[in-house]
């Protein structure tokens, strides 16, 4: 599958045409391009953490969550 670097599609655009259902792919592109704040067609780490607390989560005490067990 081709990137957003070679000049192909962003890789959550290919997976969610694969979707048949408009709204989920309306909330999937919805959500990457609120997680793309430098608007790269990536999504990095950094992005993701900022992303996730701007959300209300704390990615390390997720992580830490799931790491022992619980969800």
């Amino acid at each position: 599958m081709r990137g957003a670097r070679d000049g192909g599609p962003a890789p959550w655009r290919a997976l969610c045409q694969e979707s048949r259902d408009p709204e989920r792919r309306k909330h999937w592109a919805e959500l990457f391009d609120q997680l793309d704040t430098n608007k790269d067609g990536r999504v990095d780490i950094n992005e993701l953490r900022e992303g996730l607390a701007r959300m209300g989560m704390n990615a390390s005490s997720q992580a830490e969550q799931v790491s022992r067990g619980g969800a």
